[in-house]
């Protein structure tokens, strides 16, 4: 039996808040709710080419569902695989409904608050410090 993977670094990430972090090929990303039945927007880009992220219809497609299992692949706007489903203590991923957005929030009835992805990390501008030009 192996010894469970010591991580190399833990972030807490308070709640309407974003975070940062590099996540090199092969190395892995664990997500815990420590409170449980929270909702989180997850967000990478490819630290080489910034205008490639993840995909969530992209994902849908190349899955052909509308779920995710353990085994699946989250692919980029280009088509790529960008990170692999190793393990689920959750069970329901929402590949539909975008992330975080005031507009539609206000427009559902919601009367919390919510922020644009890019105001809390959603810019590599941001996360990496480096101009971004989108066509």
């Amino acid at each position: 039996m192996s010894e469970p993977a010591v991580p190399l670094t833990q972030v807490y990430i308070p709640p309407r808040s974003g975070r940062a972090i590099d996540l090199l090929k092969g190395q892995r990303l664990k997500v815990v709710d420590i409170q449980g039945q929270q909702v989180g927007d997850l967000f990478a880009f490819n630290r080489t080419e910034p205008l490639e992220f993840i995909s969530p219809s992209d994902t849908r497609t190349a899955n052909w569902k509308l779920t995710l299992n353990i085994g699946d692949v989250l692919y980029s706007n280009r088509r790529g695989p960008f990170l692999l489903v190793l393990d689920d203590t959750v069970g329901t991923y929402d590949l539909l409904v975008p992330s975080c957005d005031p507009v539609r929030y206000r427009d559902s009835g919601h009367t919390g608050t919510c922020k644009l992805p890019g105001e809390h990390l959603g810019s590599p501008q941001r996360v990496w410090h480096q101009p971004i030009c989108i066509p």
